[in-house]
């Protein structure tokens, strides 16, 4: 699927079915953060944790950790779409 062709709901039905921690799995994240920038997306952006409870915490963590630096190489630190300094 290419993504920068992919409809919004599209891309949120293909995103829900990801049932595996950020960077571990099927899904290249990087070509789904290089599409939302590529149309301009500035919306909010959430990560689930499920499955995992007794690691919920640190999975968490690194699933923000990734999307931060995602959201960096993609828009920009310190950017105005990004609102960080």
């Amino acid at each position: 699927m290419s993504l920068t062709s992919t409809s919004g709901a599209e891309l949120r039905t293909w995103l829900k079915a990801c049932t595996t921690e950020m960077g571990r799995g099927e899904i290249d994240f990087d070509e789904v953060f290089a599409a939302l920038a590529s149309v301009g997306f500035h919306g909010l952006i959430s990560s689930c944790v499920f499955g995992w409870e007794e690691y919920a915490a640190e999975i968490s963590v690194r699933q923000r950790e990734k999307a931060t630096a995602l959201i960096d190489k993609h828009v920009g630190r310190g950017s105005p779409e990004t609102g960080r300094h």
